[in-house]
Parts: C-alpha cells; structure tokens; sequence
C-alpha cells in the first residue's frame, strides 16, 4: 500500500475534552426546549381553570385561611423561599408547598393592607398556576374581598380582541371572592 493511502493513527481522545464538548451540547439541547417550551406554551382555557378550581376549592381556601393566621406573610412559592423568609417555619413552609402542589400552584402573592394586617377588606390573594404563565403572560385565580376591575366575560382572547394593558390585569368571576386573572407581563 503507498504511504499516502495508508491509514493513519488516530489521536486518543482526551475524556476532559469529550466531557466538556458533551456537557456543552446537552446544556444548548436543554435551553433550545426549555425555550421552546416556553414561547409554544398556550394559557389554559377559562373553562379548564375553573374546573380545576371546582376540584381544587377547598384547598385553595384553606391557603386564603393558612395567609390570614400568618399575617406577615407576602409571598410562598414552590421554587423559592418565603417572603420575608423568617414570617413562617419549615413545618409551615411544607403545609404550603405541600398544598400548592396539590392544586398546582406555583406561587402566591398576597397583598396586605395599611400596617400589614391579616386580610384586611383590601386583601388581595393571587395564586399563579403552574400551567397558566408564559413570557408574556399570567393566568390564574385570584381571591378578593372587594370586586377586582375590569370584570371581563372571557379571558379566552383571540387575536381579534384587545389585548391586556402592559403590566395590567383583568378578571373573570368564578364564584363569591374568587376570580381568574390575566395579567400581562410585559410591553
């Protein structure tokens, strides 16, 4: 055989370089899903909500009922610690997540009133569902003792209707102090 089609000896391949090619590959892999997951994503349908929180109800009020006995309490989320983290204990923090993940809620957000009084009349409770965010938008229930404004018929929206207001919300009513809400998050 002529040297010049004589196969020649391959090169080891180093394990440090293969790890950090394949590390690389599996984290752009990751993000192009992740990212894709996200922009793809369609809100859930009014119908499908309030069926959840037909299902879901008594859970949800006992997390209004869990916020009201821990009156410092502003924020709980699966992902991350509470706000402010010292308002409630470990033990506490599991009766929340616990019941969160059973009505697939992702994160609560409450406001308090003047001095931050336990629910007071301008008390807002908003429950973000883990299936009703996008980049662009939020969708989940909300408990008020005062009706939220605007009321809408649907929060279905088509292309064809007015889209929400940057950084505004609109709500549809479920029953009593329970709505959904829309909310968008960005321009």
């Amino acid at each position: 055989i002529p040297p010049d089609l004589r196969e020649k000896p391959r090169r080891p391949v180093n394990s440090d370089v293969m790890f950090h090619l394949l590390r690389r590959a599996s984290l752009a892999a990751a993000a192009a899903l992740l990212l894709g997951g996200c922009a793809d994503r369609t809100m859930p349908k009014d119908p499908e909500l309030i069926a959840n929180f037909h299902r879901d109800k008594e859970d949800l009020s006992r997390l209004v009922e869990m916020l009201r006995e821990d009156a410092s309490l502003r924020s709980v989320s699966i992902s991350y610690p509470p706000s402010p983290e010292k308002a409630i204990d470990e033990p506490r923090l599991r009766d929340y997540r616990n019941l969160m993940s059973r009505t697939r809620i992702g994160s609560i957000f409450a406001s308090r009133g003047k001095g931050g009084a336990a629910l007071p009349k301008d008390q807002t409770v908003k429950f973000s569902s883990e299936y009703g965010l996008s980049l662009s938008q939020s969708k989940g229930y909300f408990y008020s003792e005062v009706e939220p404004r605007p009321l809408r018929e649907s929060l279905d929206l088509t292309e064809n209707d007015a889209r929400v207001p940057p950084y505004q919300s609109h709500y549809k009513r479920i029953d009593g102090n329970w709505y959904l809400y829309l909310e968008s998050l960005s321009d």
